[in-house]
Formats: C-alpha cells, sequence, structure tokens
C-alpha cells in the first residue's frame, strides 16, 4: 500500500485532497443547515427606539412601544403602541401616546394589553404624571387611562410609569411610578384598587398568572410582597446598603418564588457587597439564597415554576454586560455569557434569550453556547418569549421590532 501511495503522481493526489475538502465541506454545510437556530420571521420599522416588547404565551401577538427616534439614525420622533400578529409585520393596530413609552405588557391569553408612559415636563408642585393605559387587543381606544402624578415636592418633578405587568387574563395590573408608588388596577376601572408609597423611584413590579400575588422592588433598596387583597405588604425585605436599589424583579407564575437584583448606585460598575441577585420564596423575607453578583444587578427573569432564574449585570462597558442562569436549588450559575443587554426566559425556563449590542441571541438552559444568533442593526434591550421557546420578539434602537422562529432553518 505504501509503494502504491508513493508511486501516486501529485494530481493525483491533488485531485485526491479535493475530493476529501468537497466532502468535509458538503457534510459541514448538512450540519450547518440542520442546527437550530433564531430565524427572523419579519422585521418592521417604526419610527422612533422601540424601547419594550411583549409577547402572549402562544407566541401569536406581539406589543410593542417607542420612544424618541436617535438623531444619529435620521427618524422621526414618535411615540406609540403597536399591536401585531406572528404572521405579518402589518399592524393590527396603532396608537399614539402623549409621551415616549417605557412599558408594555400583554396577558398570557392575549387579551388585554397595558400600557406606561414616561411623564412630562411642568412646572407646578406635582409635575405632569406618566399614564396607565389598558386596551383590549380588538381596539386601539383605551379601555382607560390613569394618571400617576407627582408625589408633591416642592419644585419641578416629573413622575413617570416605570412598569405594568398584567396577569394571565388581564383581569388584574401592577404598576411601579416614579412617584415612589406601586399601584394595583382592575381591568374594569381606571381608579387603582391600592396603591402603596414605598421610600424612593418605583422600578419593577411582577404580577403572579392569577393576580392572587404581586411584587415590587424600589430604589429604596427594598423588596415588596403584597396579596391583591389590601395594600399592607406581607412581607419588606431590606438590602441593607445605603444606596442600594432593587432594579429588577419577577415573580413566578404561581405566585410562589420571587427573584431580584440589587445595585449599589455607587458602585454599579465595580464590586460591591449590595451588587446581588436574591432568591425568595413568598412564605418568607429571608432569601433562600444570594448571589454576589461582579457588577451591579439591572434586570432578572424567573421561570412559571420558579425552577430557573436569569439575572442580568453591568460592565466596564456594554461589551461586559452579562447573563447568568441559574437553578432554584442553588447560588451557583449554570452559565454566564457576556454581551446581553436584556434578557427573558420561556416558562419551563429550557430557553433564555438575550439582546446584545446587535444581536439576538438563543440559549438552551444546557449551556451557555448560543442555539443561534441574528444580527441587528441597534442595541436589543427589550425582548418577550413564547411559553415554549419557540417564538421571540425582539425591540431595537434601529426603530425595528424583529420577530423569529426558532424552528425555521438557516
Amino acid at each position: 500500500m505504501f509503494n502504491e501511495v508513493k508511486r501516486m503522481k501529485k494530481p493525483a493526489i491533488f485531485v485526491l485532497a479535493f475530493g476529501l475538502l468537497i466532502a468535509v465541506l458538503a457534510v459541514g454545510m448538512i450540519l450547518y443547515i440542520q442546527r437550530p437556530a433564531v430565524q427572523q420571521i419579519w422585521v418592521y420599522e417604526t419610527g422612533g427606539e422601540v424601547w419594550s416588547v411583549g409577547m402572549s404565551s402562544d407566541g401569536y401577538y406581539i406589543v410593542a412601544g417607542t420612544g424618541p427616534a436617535s438623531v444619529n439614525l435620521g427618524g422621526y420622533s414618535e411615540n406609540k403602541v403597536y399591536l401585531f400578529s406572528r404572521v405579518s409585520s402589518e399592524p393590527l393596530w396603532i396608537y399614539k401616546v402623549e409621551s415616549p413609552v417605557h412599558c408594555v405588557s400583554i396577558s398570557s391569553d392575549s387579551s388585554y394589553i397595558a400600557v406606561g408612559t414616561e411623564g412630562t415636563l411642568n412646572i407646578t408642585p406635582q409635575g405632569l404624571g406618566g399614564k396607565v393605559y389598558l386596551f383590549s387587543k380588538s381596539s386601539n381606544t383605551p379601555l382607560w387611562s390613569y394618571e400617576c402624578v407627582g408625589a408633591g415636592d416642592n419644585y419641578v418633578s416629573i413622575s413617570s410609569v416605570n412598569w405594568v405587568s398584567i396577569s394571565s387574563d388581564g383581569s388584574y395590573i401592577a404598576v411601579g411610578s416614579s412617584n415612589r408608588r406601586i399601584y394595583l388596577f382592575s381591568r374594569t376601572s381606571s381608579a387603582p384598587i391600592w396603591s402603596y408609597e414605598t421610600g424612593d423611584t418605583m422600578r419593577q413590579t411582577s404580577i403572579s398568572s392569577d393576580g392572587s400575588y404581586l411584587a415590587a422592588g424600589s430604589y429604596d433598596g427594598k423588596v415588596y410582597v403584597f396579596s391583591r387583597n389590601d395594600n399592607n405588604p406581607l412581607w419588606i425585605y431590606d438590602t441593607g446598603g445605603p444606596l442600594s436599589a432593587i432594579n429588577g424583579i419577577s415573580i413566578s407564575s404561581n405566585g410562589s418564588y420571587i427573584a431580584a437584583v440589587s445595585v449599589d448606585e455607587n458602585r454599579a460598575w465595580e464590586y460591591s457587597p449590595y451588587n446581588k441577585l436574591y432568591l425568595f420564596s413568598r412564605s418568607s423575607s429571608t432569601p433562600l439564597w444570594s448571589y454576589q453578583l461582579p457588577y451591579g444587578g439591572m434586570s432578572v427573569a424567573i421561570s412559571s415554576d420558579g425552577s430557573y432564574v436569569v439575572a442580568r449585570s453591568t460592565g466596564m462597558s456594554k461589551e461586559g454586560f452579562t447573563a447568568h442562569l441559574f437553578s432554584r436549588s442553588d447560588n451557583v450559575p449554570l452559565w454566564s455569557f457576556k454581551g446581553v443587554l436584556g434578557i427573558a426566559i420561556s416558562a419551563d425556563g429550557s430557553y433564555v434569550v438575550g439582546g446584545g449590542l446587535n444581536a439576538v441571541y438563543l440559549f438552551s438552559k444546557d449551556n451557555n453556547k448560543p442555539l443561534g444568533s441574528y444580527s441587528t442593526g441597534g442595541e436589543v434591550w427589550s425582548l418577550g418569549i413564547s411559553s415554549d421557546g419557540r417564538y421571540v420578539a425582539a425591540g431595537s434602537r434601529d426603530h425595528k421590532v424583529y420577530v423569529f422562529d426558532r424552528e425555521r432553518v438557516s
């Protein structure tokens, strides 16, 4: 055999090598084609930066809210709410509001949409508050709206709605406002069922699937947990930092578990003992565990049954912003991935989606190697994911809404 190879002419060797190369490339191409990836269904260009998106549990309806356009992208300023179906980039309806849309939330069954807007400057003791809007998916005429006025300070103040969270059937809406208040609404009335004043700006709220429980995080460094029955907290947890703030909070669908992230406002970009992720049981204000984040905690999401938690921390630059995935069982990260600005998790925790500087990433809970990615024209800070993790919606600073299907082939 050796003699046969030795006697082989150089052109023959070249032909053989070239044939092997083609075979390898062919196999590689087949493997690439078969690899699951995040593939675009459609993209829609708005007139402003897409600050918030939400997706129904089945991934069929997508809601998006926009703010002012980036000057360097040449767009005009707009403040609008859009409702889409997964099958078309043509909006089902559009509604224009007075100020930028800070947050949107669509009920799991897609019947109702809650929207929160930024406050606008008004030289009065209370300022002009941001508004909460409630829509039915069938119409762009709001069912009602409510203005969250300022806290009564004796100087110019702007009170914005920072977060809205809606129950699965749209019966209850939890709201966090920069006027320091948490509100609980029923879908039947614009008058709050109750409100509660915290010690500082309210950052985020999260409500259980049936609306029985809600959790809230405040810039006063405290986690609040309520029953919907009244505004007396079931418990309050104080992170203890002099300048500690709760930047993100998420309650499991069954209301049994609460995840929260804190940031030391003086040391968000460096080590601080107050930059942490916490996991709680609803039954106690004592954390089940906590995890020391490398930098300030910015956002968090928990799976429906509380089995998995994904948290995002800052970094020395946006490239260093990091997603960390945990199991409920302990505080050792399953994996981490850098360059993530926005996060969302599927109902069972099997899939995590991350928004990057110019991309969307889809991960399995099993490791930090993306199943696939898709390039965007701008930063992605807000995402929605269907319960089964198949469909993803992303809002980008490039003025676009993207919708993806992980089962589409590259």
